[in-house]
């Protein structure tokens, strides 16, 4: 199902803050949702730019995955710049390993979460997305339409739901490949399953020499921007929002005191 775009509001405020700041954009989704959501549209209102406003727009990085892959804007389109590999780190057994287990446990979800979740969504297909250095388990499936994600989200046992799962999948997996992989919220429907320090701290990499502020609404321990989030608010460089408009308030807030 398609993903809500990112508002003009927003965009507009981004814009306006790379005049000051290097942007990056970092997401557990792959650079297809990425570019749904907000790529895409950088680059149609990059149209309507004059030159010098789109010099701006070279300010803004797209980080996929974690930010294991990097994507800058170069003559108007989107340039691959880093990427890295689940497979080749992890060896071609563990992760097939890894993928099994997660397709036995989905086959006893599906009767489960009915019984004792009070879930009665109908799974859709496509439960996972393998994207190059993370690997995404949606119990629903991919396949969904809007209105069964939305009352998936809205089903207050779904945390429960994902968190019995992730610790049974790690139960199931042998000691030495659970100690080397990381297994965390991904968004609101499902799991993201990485190694070790591939969480969002990853994205840091691209910018050593930077001072950091990072923005995330998915902040508590176990959901995927909890590690990056914890390393920067030591700095007191970290700031949890609940929402857009947490998020657009505080881009507010810098650009108040820069000007």
């Amino acid at each position: 199902a398609p993903r809500k775009n990112v508002s003009s509001e927003m965009l507009r405020k981004l814009f306006e803050l790379s005049r000051f700041f290097k942007i990056g954009i970092v997401t557990g989704s792959d650079v297809g949702y990425c570019l749904e959501q907000c790529g895409q549209r950088i680059l149609s209102h990059r149209s309507m730019m004059s030159t010098r406003e789109r010099r701006l727009l070279n300010s803004i990085d797209l980080l996929p995955c974690n930010g294991t892959k990097k994507y800058s804007l170069e003559d108007g389109s989107w340039v691959l710049k880093h990427a890295n590999n689940m497979i080749k780190h992890l060896g071609v057994e563990r992760y097939n390993n890894v993928v099994s287990k997660i397709l036995m446990l989905q086959a006893s979800l599906i009767e489960e979460a009915k019984r004792d979740f009070n879930w009665d969504v109908p799974v859709s297909g496509n439960f996972l997305s393998y994207r190059g250095s993370t690997v995404n388990w949606s119990m629903l499936g991919r396949n969904y339409t809007q209105e069964q994600r939305k009352e998936f989200v809205l089903n207050e046992n779904k945390d429960l739901l994902r968190s019995k799962y992730r610790d049974l999948l790690i139960d199931i997996l042998d000691k030495e490949t659970a100690d080397v992989i990381d297994f965390v919220f991904g968004g609101e429907t499902g799991l993201d399953i990485y190694p070790k320090g591939w969480d969002k701290t990853y994205a840091l990499r691209h910018y050593k020499d930077r001072d950091i502020i990072f923005v995330g609404d998915s902040c508590k321990k176990g959901q995927n921007d909890y590690h990056i989030y914890k390393k920067l608010s030591i700095k007191n460089r970290a700031f949890s929002v609940r929402n857009t408009k947490d998020t657009l308030d505080l881009i507010d807030f810098f650009l108040k005191n820069l000007n």
